[in-house]
């Protein structure tokens, strides 16, 4: 890892940190979906939103897909960086590379929506 970018990452989680002090569930919430717009989805992997009832499922199609397999990425929520969140870049990435689709889902949070609501999103997937 470059020093720059090494250097960037300090000082993200630094703001993480002091951010972090008297946050919200609303205000991490507001401050991961802004950063998510940090990193950007290669431009040759198409992402589109799949509204499907109350649930949004997102695809990542490489052009290079020679597989009928799907890359199902399941991103953990036990711990949250949001200054950090490259979920989507990540998991196009990841894609790209093994030349497969990936789906990611949006899946309902607790506290609002308590266990097993997370677990039944992402265990019907159209």
């Amino acid at each position: 890892m470059s020093s720059r970018t090494s250097s960037l990452i300090r000082l993200f989680l630094r703001v993480q940190r002091r951010a972090q002090r008297g946050a919200t569930i609303d205000s991490v919430r507001r401050l991961s979906r802004w950063t998510e717009r940090l990193y950007a989805v290669p431009k040759d992997v198409r992402w589109e939103k799949a509204p499907h009832g109350d649930l949004t499922y997102e695809w990542l199609t490489p052009k290079n897909v020679t597989s009928p397999q799907v890359l199902f990425y399941i991103h953990g929520g036990g711990f949250v960086l949001p200054l950090y969140h490259p979920m989507r870049f990540t998991t196009a990435y990841l894609a790209r590379l093994i030349g497969i689709r990936a789906v990611l889902v949006d899946y309902r949070l607790a506290p609002e929506h308590p266990f097993p609501a997370a677990v039944d999103d992402w265990c019907c997937i159209p």
